[in-house]
């Protein structure tokens, strides 16, 4: 640890790098082997250390920094190491401290930019804290719904930086924040006075441009004189009361709230009391009272009451937390970035847009039926029967390092030849994909079981789109229906039992559950009225919706519609039978398939190696480079350069080696070539045969 804290310290940039990288080999280590507290005992200098680097002038020692940082919240270190610890020291780092300030400065003299932190580590800085609000959201908030920033209110500096730059960050990642611990609340209705004491929070001294963003930003008015008062901290229940007078009546079924003692017991030295008031009308609502106090104020009493500022926390943290939940845009969505899939909340806007495989026209299906059931059916749901829509959001979210396939891309797959669009193609110079974030646009769930479901769906498809070649459009037009999709989804229902519960217990269908601990409700049965992303919401005579198990459902009868029997007799006939030359045939365009694969990797690998740009981090692990050591990366690359410039080595010939399996010996024999000409790589060739091509990654296709 001690040599690990010397090269942090060093002000060589290849020595420093090298530290960073030994910080994520050498704390996991140590985790469960001493003892925690011992282990923060080292580890707090060397993140100290860290944070110090982040504002280096040098992009290398910022990027290498930051990237330490990152991978030290992955376990085992991340179970030591929290999110918010790392920011609140991130955030500590901002301005320099007192004893490194440099000395006063005169009266009148105008401040230094550099006393204000440099742009470039202010924007770094800004980023990293950026990114782990976004990674880890939930962990950041410690007290949801909270009016008072905290120590979020450091970023008050870079509010009034001479950066344009950093004051713009500054406000993104202050209103950023603001949402975050105030999502909790409800809708921007309900939260608008809780973000009003968010910006009123921030010093008189930060400039009115900068508020003004920070106010845009959190949706809020323009401020204006005439309201300047309400917008203060202890004026905040103002505000609260006009939003909230619409819902004052809701107090009344809410029984036995606590509620703070006055300031007026305080003066009479009884502390802080709580008493428990039930509130059964309006006016009920907006009086408090305690064991002590006289049952009646006077105007003066219940303004100190309204105005004090244990009754906004109060107000805001408790009442708001206990009122129903209003409709708002969140919905059950997924989030995709490389190869994971994980469940997220989605925020729906605008912005969202159709994904093309699931959103196809009905004209295929207009074609074949055009009895009334048809016609009904195609005005009003979707082929496939899932509206899915996608928004890319912004930013890599986090370290990519370790991405070595976007999933994202085929998902995308257009409906006519199967492949991605030109933007989606992401690789190579392109980097991997950024986050993407899905959701039905009629607000159903959508599951990473249905994810699961329907890329299999998607990959049956297009299989026998391949397989059919000319028939192409024929098999597309069966198999892209909402019918023939609700089929499968039941045939996998044992493979994928949460997935599409909508398709498996449509809404308003008759269902009878089984293996229930309620043993009245066994046998009975009970209507479809509700979906979450595991389980389905039955309404059962004189009783509230029951989540159920999926399992534990059997299902009796679908809402009135065509039946079963009516869609498979409107549907062509079965696919031709297997004559023994579809295995054939399907076995070929495997091979196709693969040798098109190798033949792209290859070519965008070369691609790069013309344009001396690093390759995709995905295709690294193929090539000798390696994802996890590096330490012969820049003579591996050196050398492929070499063979791809001067030895005329095609992406075809490389294809061919990832195929057969054999590139490493090839790549071997070919860097003994380089070694004995005089191009300029091949003083690398070299360096890999003297190291006998040691601290080389290979992998195979």
């Amino acid at each position: 640890m001690r040599a690990v804290h010397e090269g942090l310290g060093d002000q060589n940039v290849r020595v420093y790098a090298e530290a960073c990288m030994s910080v994520t080999a050498v704390v996991p280590a140590f985790c469960g082997a001493v003892d925690g507290r011992l282990l923060v005992a080292h580890l707090a200098p060397l993140l100290r250390q860290l944070c110090a680097r982040m504002g280096d002038s040098k992009e290398v020692l910022r990027t290498q920094t930051t990237q330490a940082i990152f991978r030290l919240l992955n376990p085992p270190v991340g179970n030591i190491v929290s999110p918010v610890a790392i920011a609140m020291l991130i955030l500590r780092h901002l301005m320099p401290s007192k004893e490194n300030e440099a000395s006063p400065e005169t009266p009148g003299s105008c401040p230094k930019a550099s006393a204000k932190g440099a742009a470039t580590g202010w924007l770094c800085r800004l980023g990293a804290l950026r990114d782990l609000a976004k990674e880890h959201s939930k962990s950041m908030v410690l007290q949801p719904g909270s009016t008072s920033p905290g120590e979020w209110l450091r970023l008050q500096d870079g509010l009034k930086h001479p950066d344009p730059t950093v004051r713009h960050e500054s406000a993104r990642l202050y209103t950023l924040v603001c949402k975050m611990h105030l999502k909790s609340l409800g809708s921007e209705e309900v939260q608008t006075p809780a973000r009003e004491a968010w910006v009123a929070a921030l010093p008189k001294d930060v400039p009115a441009k900068s508020l003004a963003q920070a106010r845009k930003l959190l949706k809020l008015t323009e401020e204006t004189p005439g309201n300047e008062a309400m917008l203060r901290p202890l004026a905040l229940v103002a505000a609260v009361g006009v939003v909230m007078e619409p819902l004052a009546a809701l107090l009344g079924s809410i029984e036995g709230i606590c509620v703070p003692l006055s300031s007026n017991s305080s003066r009479e030295g009884k502390g802080n009391h709580f008493t428990q008031t039930p509130h059964a009308s309006v006016s009920r609502a907006r009086r408090y009272h305690c064991s002590h106090a006289p049952s009646a104020y006077s105007a003066s009493e219940e303004l100190s009451l309204v105005t004090s500022a244990e009754f906004v926390r109060f107000f805001v943290l408790h009442v708001t937390s206990q009122l129903p939940s209003f409709p708002t845009n969140m919905v059950l969505g997924v989030r995709v970035h490389g190869d994971r899939v994980i469940d997220a909340d989605v925020a729906l806007d605008d912005s969202f847009k159709p994904v093309p495989v699931p959103q196809l026209s009905g004209s295929f299906r207009l074609r074949r039926r055009l009895d009334a059931f048809a016609l009904l059916r195609a005005s009003s749901s979707e082929p496939l029967g899932v509206p899915l829509i996608w928004k890319m959001l912004s930013g890599t979210g986090g370290d990519d390092s370790a991405i070595r396939s976007n999933i994202i891309v085929r998902f995308m797959a257009d409906p006519d030849d199967g492949f991605a669009p030109a933007e989606w193609q992401y690789g190579g110079s392109r980097g991997p994909a950024p986050p993407v974030v899905l959701a039905r646009k009629d607000k159903l769930p959508f599951s990473a079981h249905d994810w699961a479901l329907l890329t299999d769906y998607m990959s049956f498809w297009s299989d026998e789109a391949c397989e059919a070649e000319d028939e192409r459009a024929s098999v597309s037009a069966r198999l892209l229906s909402d019918a023939e999709f609700r089929r499968y989804v039941r045939a996998e229902r044992e493979n994928h039992p949460l997935a599409f519960l909508s398709l498996q217990f449509p809404l308003g269908s008759l269902v009878s559950p089984q293996k229930l601990s309620a043993e009245e409700l066994n046998g009975s049965q009970g209507e479809v009225a509700q979906y979450s992303r595991d389980r389905v919401g039955v309404k059962f005579p004189e009783r509230a919706v029951i989540a159920l198990r999926p399992d534990c459902l059997t299902l009796l009868r679908e809402p009135s519609g065509p039946s079963e029997a009516e869609l498979a007799a409107s549907e062509p006939a079965a696919k031709r039978q297997d004559t023994g030359e579809a295995g054939a045939k399907k076995e070929a365009r495997k091979v196709e398939i693969e040798r098109q694969e190798a033949l792209t990797i290859s070519r965008r690998f070369v691609e790069c190696m013309y344009e001396d740009t690093f390759p995709e981090m995905g295709d690294l692990h193929l090539f000798g480079v390696g994802c996890e050591y590096r330490a012969r990366a820049t003579e591996v690359l050196a050398v492929w350069q070499g063979l791809v410039k001067n030895m005329n080595f095609t992406a075809e010939e490389l294809a061919e080696g990832l195929l057969q399996g054999n590139l490493r010996e090839r790549f071997e024999e070919l860097t003994r070539k380089l070694a004995d000409t005089r191009f300029p790589n091949a003083s690398y060739a070299k360096d890999l045969i003297a190291a006998n091509f040691a601290a080389t990654e290979w992998d195979t296709l």
